[in-house]
């Protein structure tokens, strides 16, 4: 990874010995969790953008304005999409759609600090009709970000694409494209319906093994998050079962009620940053986008954000495997109706004997 002068590599070693044990190691440094941390961001920058994808969450649409060519704002085919209510997910036919996610894609990256590239899937199965506008968003995305466009027919797209020196882009024909029985794969994660967070309100749901409440005290709600977030994902993931498991900083777990978490939005991308490095350092690792790190506002009650208010919820999917996960300083949790649980030594024998299915007579 580069970054003006800036220069890292990441390794990934995994080894196998004679008795079967297998060994992983793997060094990073700031540029790398940096990406990981913008990764882990659902209403943040995505890497692959694919016809029919559009989430109205987490931008307003004068934030969407703010950050596309003006020349696209003031034209009769943004004042058609704005008046159609595709904002909102009201309605829109799919290239209006199209348009407010490539739109939503160019404010992301310019208010992140981390520009992520940009994958464009099946180019050439998006709207003709309003072609000459998404180009416009991809030349306004590519002055942040790289931007790679995937299509059937490469050398056709290729006329239609103008490369970020103005001249015209003679493509060849492409080898890869997106295998989209990918998404069907994915394990344990669950599009999950965002609720409105209201400040006072009662939580929906109860504490159980899926699910924990914290308050945050004190005046270093960073430190708080930080320095427990690793033992409940660990303990998440031995739940030993299928599942997704949540935490949520910002709601009393005595009855429920939403306090919120103060962070400032600079606190709110260091939060995503600490957060990543800690789940980093679970052994073994898992792949980072098995993680979810979002951080929700907070309204009065009246549709009026409160500032610097919000809810942290960090989300967990739970491993079906024999062995244990341990954090980063070689601690075993595991999740009960009470909380967490660290384990002792005689502790986690007996729990490695019984999913072992092993006789504690032997």
């Amino acid at each position: 990874m580069e970054e003006g002068s800036q220069v890292e590599v990441a390794e990934l070693s995994v080894t196998r010995d004679a008795d079967d044990r297998v060994t992983v190691s793997k060094t990073t440094g700031p540029l790398i969790l940096e990406a990981l941390s913008a990764m882990s961001d659902p209403e943040g920058q995505k890497l692959i953008v694919r016809l029919g994808q559009w989430d109205p969450y987490g931008l307003r649409i004068e934030d969407v304005e703010g950050a596309i060519p003006r020349q696209i704002v003031d034209g009769l085919v943004w004042m058609r999409i704005r008046a159609s209510g595709v904002f909102h997910n009201r309605g829109g036919s799919t290239g209006e759609v199209a348009v407010m996610e490539l739109s939503r894609q160019v404010a992301a990256r310019r208010r992140a600090r981390v520009k992520l590239p940009m994958l464009v899937d099946d180019w050439d199965r998006w709207p003709q009709d309003l072609n000459s506008v998404m180009i416009k968003l991809l030349q306004a995305c590519a002055q942040d970000s790289q931007v790679i466009v995937f299509a059937a027919d490469a050398g056709r797209a290729g006329q239609q694409l103008i490369s970020l020196d103005g001249r015209t882009n003679v493509a060849s024909d492409a080898l890869a494209q997106y295998d989209y029985r990918y998404e069907s794969r994915r394990p344990n994660l669950k599009p999950q319906k965002r609720a409105a967070w209201v400040l006072g309100s009662t939580f929906s749901r109860q504490e159980n093994r899926t699910c924990e409440f914290k308050e945050v005290k004190g005046s270093n709600p960073l430190g708080s998050i930080k320095g427990v977030v690793d033992q409940y994902a660990v303990a998440f993931l031995n739940a030993g079962d299928i599942q997704e498991g949540a935490i949520f900083w910002g709601i009393r777990d005595e009855d429920r009620e939403v306090v919120g978490v103060r962070l400032t939005v600079r606190e709110c991308d260091e939060l995503r940053r600490v957060v990543t490095e800690r789940l980093f350092q679970i052994v073994p690792p898992i792949a980072p986008t098995a993680y979810r790190i979002e951080i929700h506002p907070i309204n009065d009650g009246r549709f009026k954000v409160i500032e610097d208010l919000y809810i942290v919820e960090v989300r967990v999917p739970a491993m079906r495997r024999t062995l244990l996960f341990a954090t980063g300083g070689q601690e075993v949790y595991v999740k009960t109706d009470a909380g967490k649980k660290k384990l002792s030594t005689l502790e986690l024998q007996q729990e490695l004997v019984r999913r072992l299915g092993i006789s504690p007579e032997i």
